[in-house]
C-alpha cells in the first residue's frame, strides 16, 4: 500500500466557504437530518437521504461568487500587505512606533526579578542538546511557558475579580473590510492571555504571544493580525478599553507589541535574552500589570480607577513613546474616575462620585470586558 500522500496547507491566495457557518442558519434542516443519520447510515435510508443532499447541492450552487470573499494566512502575508487590509497604522522603520520602558518601570520590576527555580529551569532546557536538534519552535514554547508561570505568579493582581488565564493554539480571525478587499486573515495564535471562559471568547483576551523559531520582520505580520482580530471583537462588544499587548519571540529575542485603541502599533526594540534578561522580563510584568489594568474584570484597583476609561492616556504616562507627551493624568477628578463593583456576579463600572451617593444605583455602568 503507497504511504498517504503529504497533506498540504491551504493556499493563501485561495477562496473558502464556511460550510459550518452556512449550516447553523438551517437548524431545523439539520436537526432531521441528524436524526435520520444517529444510528448510521444504510441502504435503506438513501431514499430519504436524497432530498435533503438535493437541497444542499442545490443551495451550494448559488452561493454568488462574491460572496466567497478571500481567506488568508497571516503567515503567508508581509507586513505591508497586512496593515494595508487591515488598516493598521504602522511603520516599523520609524522612531514614532517604538516604544521602551522607564526608568520607574524598570525599577519597580527589579524587586521581582526571576525566581531561580524558573532560571534554572530555563538554563536547563535551553542548554540541552538533545532538546535543542530538532522542533526548536517546541522548545521555546517551553521555555517561554517557564517564563510566563514564574512572572504570573509574581503579578500584583489579589484585587482583582479574576485572575488571567492561559489558552493554547487559539484560532483567531481578522475580517478585512470590503473596500480593502475583503475577505478574512486566520491562523492559530500560539498563547492567548485573559478572562476568557473559552477560547472562542476574543473579546474577552488581552495578550496575544507568537513563538518562532527566529524572529523575523514579517513575523510582525502575524502578531499584529492576531492583535487586530482580538481588538476588533472587544470594539464590537463595546468593551472600556480595546487596547491589546503582544509577545513575538524566538526566546533568543524578543519584541513587545500594543495595538492601541487608535489603531497604531508600537514595537519595542529587539531584546536579547542572553544580554538583557533582566529587561526582558520587565517589559513581560509591565505589559501583564497593563493588561489586567485595562479591564473592570481583572483590575486590582476598584476604588477611584482613572485608568480604564483613559486607557491611552495612561500609556503615554506609563512608556517612553517618542513624539507623544505624556497626557495629564485626571487625578481625583471625579468625571474621570470609576468604582468596578459586581452586581449579579458581573464587573461594573460605577461613577466614583455616584458610588458614594444615595442614589448610585441608578448610575451603574454595566461593562462586559
Amino acid at each position: 500500500m503507497a504511504p498517504p500522500a503529504k497533506r498540504q496547507k491551504p493556499n493563501a491566495s485561495h477562496d473558502h466557504y464556511d460550510l459550518t457557518e452556512a449550516m447553523s442558519s438551517y437548524p431545523d434542516f439539520f436537526r432531521a437530518l441528524n436524526t435520520i443519520l444517529k444510528d448510521g447510515l444504510s441502504e435503506d435510508k438513501v431514499p430519504v437521504l436524497w432530498p435533503f443532499l438535493q437541497s444542499i447541492a442545490s443551495a451550494v450552487s448559488h452561493i454568488p461568487s462574491s460572496a466567497l470573499g478571500p481567506s488568508y494566512q497571516p503567515s503567508k502575508l508581509t507586513l505591508q500587505q497586512v496593515t494595508e487590509k487591515l488598516d493598521i497604522d504602522f511603520n516599523e522603520r520609524k522612531r514614532e512606533y517604538m516604544w521602551a520602558l522607564t526608568e520607574d518601570q524598570l525599577k519597580q520590576s527589579a524587586r521581582k526579578p526571576l525566581s531561580s527555580w524558573a532560571a534554572t529551569a530555563i538554563e536547563k532546557v535551553a542548554d540541552s542538546p538533545a532538546l535543542s536538534n530538532f522542533r526548536r519552535e517546541a522548545s521555546i514554547r517551553t521555555l517561554f511557558d517557564i517564563l510566563l508561570a514564574d512572572r504570573l505568579d509574581q503579578l500584583d493582581d489579589s484585587g482583582a475579580n479574576n485572575k488571567l488565564c492561559v489558552g493554547y493554539e487559539v484560532p483567531m480571525t481578522a475580517t478585512v473590510k470590503q473596500e480593502r478587499g475583503g475577505g478574512t486573515i486566520s491562523g492559530k495564535a500560539d498563547w492567548s492571555l485573559g478572562y476568557m471562559v473559552d477560547t472562542t471568547r476574543l473579546e474577552q483576551m488581552l495578550v496575544v504571544i507568537e513563538a518562532k523559531s527566529a524572529v523575523q520582520a514579517d513575523n510582525m505580520a502575524q502578531i499584529l493580525a492576531y492583535l487586530f482580530a482580538v481588538q476588533d471583537a472587544r470594539v464590537k462588544s463595546k468593551k472600556a478599553s480595546t487596547a491589546v499587548f503582544g509577545v513575538l519571540t524566538d526566546f533568543a529575542d524578543f519584541r513587545f507589541v500594543v495595538l492601541r485603541e487608535t489603531g497604531k502599533a508600537m514595537q519595542s526594540e529587539s531584546l536579547s535574552w542572553a544580554m538583557r534578561s533582566d529587561q526582558v522580563v520587565a517589559f513581560l510584568d509591565s505589559i501583564l500589570l497593563d493588561a489586567i489594568k485595562s479591564s473592570p474584570h481583572t483590575t486590582p484597583q476598584k476604588m477611584a480607577n482613572s485608568t480604564i476609561k483613559h486607557f491611552d492616556d495612561h500609556l503615554k504616562m506609563t512608556y517612553d513613546i517618542h513624539g507623544e507627551e505624556s497626557a495629564a493624568s485626571g487625578g481625583e477628578d471625579e468625571d474621570v474616575t470609576f468604582d468596578v463593583i459586581e452586581v449579579d456576579g458581573v464587573s461594573v463600572l460605577i461613577s466614583h462620585q455616584a458610588n458614594r451617593s444615595d442614589d448610585s444605583r441608578s448610575s451603574l455602568k454595566p461593562i462586559d470586558c
